[in-house]
């Protein structure tokens, strides 16, 4: 069987703020980034591997974790809308981390997630795009259309941090 991987880099701007909700990530917003497929065409059975990178400003010397939840992306092609859940991301920030890696594994009972993207990053000697989320998309049958436009990915962004902002990269 033939497998074909598209990627598709989309990434959030993510201002996290305060809130008068009682949570444990008093810092959060909802953001959500508009981008487009490119003009090829994509045969069912084939996957489509969305991921998103995002640079992280305000990191002081205390570790600091960014928790994405809620995600989806959403677009519309040959009729039909398409929204499909993204799993949720715990990034964390520290200075005893030297190596950065990223796991599909059991998330902290902070998140509430069972499973999803855990993140440790350094904070020095990195180039700003790190990794956000990913998810698989296998294609339908009847495949999609290239030049797919106004594709969505949006997300809550949180964390015990303030003063924490992020930017889109282009990728």
């Amino acid at each position: 069987m033939k497998i074909a991987v598209k990627v598709i880099a989309l990434a959030g701007v993510l201002l996290l703020f305060g809130s008068d909700a009682a949570l444990a990530h008093p810092f959060r917003c909802t953001s959500a980034i508009t981008s487009n497929f490119n003009g090829t065409a994509i045969a069912g059975g084939d996957f489509v591997w969305f991921n998103g990178v995002v640079k992280v400003s305000g990191l002081s010397a205390s570790p600091a974790t960014i928790f994405v939840t809620h995600a989806t992306i959403t677009f519309s092609a040959n009729g039909k809308t398409y929204l499909l859940p993204v799993p949720d991301s715990e990034i964390t920030f520290s200075t005893s981390t030297t190596l950065a890696t990223t796991n599909f594994e059991v998330l902290s009972k902070e998140i509430g997630s069972p499973l999803g993207w855990d993140t440790d990053l350094p904070f020095a000697g990195l180039a700003g795009n790190d990794f956000l989320a990913a998810l698989t998309f296998r294609v339908p049958a009847s495949g999609l259309p290239g030049g797919i436009k106004n594709a969505i990915w949006q997300a809550t962004f949180s964390s015990g941090t303030s003063g924490l902002t992020g930017r889109r990269q282009q990728s």
